[in-house]
């Protein structure tokens, strides 16, 4: 997967190809809509206050893109928030850039060396599309499904566990997988918590993405796990198809994420999907604002429609959850933003 994804010359974000929209392979939030940047736009003030309008005040987006999400944050926050504007040090990480936007941002290929940042750190379809260990319970007890080649084919067949890790993490989680039940792991995400929360000294840590808590992402119901590959907007459940030439993602264990942060001083806040978050941070002030902005009440119906898809129910409204874990806030700071952003979902 990290190969296949990431490989310098041939990996499917590395060639420079176009992914995103109708001429791609997928849809992602912020293709479909401005609204998406504008309204995260709405939680950098509440983060604000609560940190004691520190300056800098630090925004990393993990997985940028072109850009596209920290345009439309800054434009939001010029506009409507001048003071968090001129005291914001937006950061782009982002390891495939082939274009850098116009603007105060600032690339990076990773966070590592960061340090003592307040602010927000947050993603979209980030996690996602981290590699991750593939394993089937066997009578015998845990197996990794590993990748092999031959005659010219790509294949699989089951090895021991090349990580430790790999052994203890169904146990940590609660969860009894059922025999013949393949699952993945993705112990880079916990990489990723580790150097988010080093970075990090005070302020928030927003994960957009689809998954699931634990024990309904390994329930025995999804006994071949949640790999899947994405081709011309066609879902394909064969990842050695089209290799380098398709998307291949596996949904998010949210309670990994959870739990791997608080071990390094990330606290839950709140753990919601998109529907209500985007709610409860006033998309519908985003919506108002495009309806004056827009050239034609056409236009508006047609901008306003696309940003309704970010809501919609038994779609990505609910289909992308959001949790958001915090470092370094005090009692107060905390309530008031539970009370603003809520919680729908417990993790377990």
């Amino acid at each position: 997967m990290e190969a296949a994804l990431y490989d310098p010359e041939y990996g499917y974000y590395s060639s420079g190809k176009h992914r995103i929209g109708f001429d791609g392979d997928y849809f992602t939030s912020p293709s479909l809509s401005p609204a998406f940047g504008r309204t995260i736009a709405k939680l950098l003030p509440l983060a604000d206050d609560s940190l004691k309008n520190p300056h800098p005040f630090h925004v990393l987006e993990l997985g940028a893109g072109k850009g596209a999400t920290a345009e439309r944050i800054l434009e939001a926050l010029k506009k409507g928030k001048p003071d968090i504007f001129s005291r914001a040090k937006y950061v782009c990480i982002e390891r495939n850039r082939d274009a850098v936007p116009q603007g105060p941002i600032e690339w990076a290929d990773d966070i590592t060396g960061m340090k003592s940042l307040s602010g927000v750190v947050f993603s979209n379809e980030f996690f996602d599309a981290l590699p991750v260990h593939r394993v089937v319970m066997r009578p015998g007890g845990l197996k990794e499904i590993i990748v092999t080649e031959r005659d010219g084919k790509l294949g699989e067949i089951e090895a021991d566990l090349s990580d430790s890790q790999l052994g203890d993490y169904f146990g940590d989680e609660g969860i009894s997988l059922a025999e013949g039940q393949q699952a993945e792991v993705c112990l880079a995400a916990k990489d990723w918590i580790n150097k988010i929360a080093t970075a990090l000294e005070r302020g928030l840590v927003v994960t957009i993405d689809y998954g699931y808590p634990a024990k309904e992402l390994y329930a025995p119901y999804r006994s071949r796990g949640t790999l899947l590959a994405y081709h011309k907007h066609k879902i394909v459940e064969d990842a050695y198809q089209n290799v380098g030439e398709q998307d291949i993602t596996a949904h998010v264990d949210f309670t990994a994420l959870a739990r791997w942060g608080k071990e390094v001083g990330l606290e839950t806040l709140a753990f919601t999907d998109q529907l209500r978050f985007f709610l409860n941070l006033g998309i519908h002030e985003v919506f108002a604002q495009m309806e004056t902005e827009a050239s034609s009440y056409s236009n508006y119906q047609a901008e306003v429609q696309a940003a309704k898809a970010l809501i919609m129910p038994g779609g990505m409204g609910e289909t992308f959850k959001v949790l958001v874990q915090y470092k370094g806030l005090s009692g107060e700071a905390i309530k008031k933003l539970k009370e603003k952003i809520g919680s729908k979902y417990v993790l377990g």
